[in-house]
């Protein structure tokens, strides 16, 4: 795992989240998806802290927050922007 620094990075109320996905094809690092119906963050380190996300959110529940978080990752290649949908289970990932 790695060190964790202070950094922006976004935060989704996921009590107000409909699940709708505008935001996933917003986020040119792929660091959103739908889990179990709402969006999420599924690696910190995948995430900038720029916020494309934000305004494509119609609920507005995507904001910037400053905390310890793992550091940004530059990727060249992401291979899944669409609505892909996961389920998580007890005990592991299913989809």
């Amino acid at each position: 795992m790695s060190r964790k620094i202070l950094r922006k990075i976004v935060k989704n109320d996921e009590e107000k989240c409909d699940g709708c996905g505008a935001c996933i094809p917003a986020c040119p690092e792929g660091a959103l998806k739908i889990i179990n119906g709402k969006a999420r963050l599924i690696k910190e380190s995948l995430c900038d802290g720029l916020g494309a996300c934000i305004k494509e959110c119609p609920k507005g529940v995507i904001a910037i927050e400053e905390r310890e978080a793992e550091p940004f990752e530059l990727h060249t290649q992401h291979s899944n922007h669409d609505h892909e949908t996961i389920n998580v289970k007890e005990g592991g990932i299913a989809n």
